[in-house]
């Protein structure tokens, strides 16, 4: 009997990390001599909620909140069998939500902090924020409005902050948001290291990708400049150069400042939550990979948090990737002598081309490892 453990990133843009796994599942259902350990995993980005639903009992929870563009949606969060509740910014506030395509300065994160309140009146204790997938640049202003942080404009009114309104803010009242806020832990995870400001700023980073122009990005990097020195004067925090504090638009320097959260690592925080490097103790081979197997595989993404936990537990790791564009003595120098590490796409055909026959491609893989092992 060998066993294996399937723990795959996501391929981005074809196959989730669960979709992987139901494929191993598909094509080793009868073989009673191979035995398969399961773990949908991820970084703290979309799918994360999925990887622990998977392997921590407990139940989704339901919830109508604004999303970011400000239209009433349902989506739902995680509550375990302890308390701890588990929210992804993308369930209302990914890019792909942002339906009337508008300039991502104008959208906010409310609903997050609605999800917030919701887990708090359910007893939760802990809350793990997934910090990826976000289409917003508020800096976490919204997230923090809806638990009842007081942003004041220059006509004493509150408002619902966004990155283009951040410069009106005149004053912060946070009192009420550390009162609600008692007694809970908030851990943002994420695998980006983007301070809130500056050149490796939210803002300058990853502005253009949610559709800011060069304007726009100016404005947006100034306004959460303004706000966190706003935020050092009001509520006593300085928290603009801490790495991760850019994560999701700066929603990972908007929990520092307001929610006195902590940042970790996504990928091994996950996999700690899944109780990885005790489930495989005991089997043989540990299988990874994604959609692009380069030098950045090992510079602390999702595989790399895999790869560290497989060499910790003496196991000998096997690569399921799209393409491979390094040397498999640079592999091994990583992972270990002997590794294997199969192409889904070994003739490195456009992105395009291969979008339709993903799993098929990836099943010839599969069918390839089995014969192998």
């Amino acid at each position: 009997m060998k066993r294996i453990a399937i723990a795959s990133d996501s391929f981005k843009g074809t196959l989730s990390s669960l979709e992987i796994c139901e494929l191993f599942k598909s094509e080793l259902k009868d073989r009673k001599d191979i035995e398969c350990l399961y773990f949908p995993i991820a970084d703290g980005g979309e799918g994360s909620l999925d990887a622990v639903a998977s392997a921590i009992k407990g139940r989704f929870v339901g919830i109508h909140v604004l999303s970011l563009d400000n239209r009433k949606i349902f989506t739902h969060f995680y509550m375990d069998e302890n308390k701890n509740a588990y929210i992804e910014v993308a369930s209302c506030c990914a890019l792909n939500q942002n339906i009337f395509h508008k300039n991502p300065g104008d959208l906010h994160t409310f609903g997050l902090g609605m999800q917030i309140n919701k887990a708090i009146k359910l007893g939760a204790k802990t809350i793990y924020m997934f910090l990826g997938g976000s289409g917003t640049n508020d800096g976490g202003g919204g997230l923090f409005a809806a638990l009842g942080t007081k942003f004041y404009d220059e006509h004493d009114e509150l408002c619902v902050p966004t990155g283009n309104s951040l410069d009106k803010i005149v004053a912060i009242d946070n009192s009420k948001t550390l009162k609600r806020l008692k007694g809970v832990k908030i851990i943002g995870l994420c695998d980006v290291k983007n301070t809130y400001i500056g050149p490796n700023g939210a803002s300058r980073i990853y502005g253009p990708q949610k559709g800011a122009s060069k304007d726009d990005v100016i404005r947006l990097d100034e306004n959460l400049r303004l706000f966190s020195e706003m935020i050092k004067r009001d509520v006593g925090v300085e928290f603009a150069d801490i790495p991760g504090s850019g994560a999701a638009g700066g929603i990972g320097g908007g929990l520092i400042a307001f929610g006195n959260a902590k940042l970790e690592r996504g990928a091994p925080k996950i996999l700690d939550l899944l109780d990885f490097k005790n489930k495989i103790k005991d089997v043989d081979y540990v299988t990874t990979g994604e959609g692009k197997l380069d030098s950045q595989t090992f510079e602390g993404k999702t595989v790399s948090a895999v790869l560290d936990a497989a060499k910790a537990a003496n196991k000998k790791v096997i690569l399921v990737v799209g393409v491979n564009e390094i040397s498999k003595e640079e592999c091994e120098l990583k992972c270990g002598k002997g590794i294997k590490i199969y192409e889904t796409n070994p003739e490195h055909l456009d992105f395009e081309s291969v979008k339709k026959h993903s799993k098929e491609m990836y099943i010839k893989a599969i069918k390839k490892l089995i014969e192998e092992l």
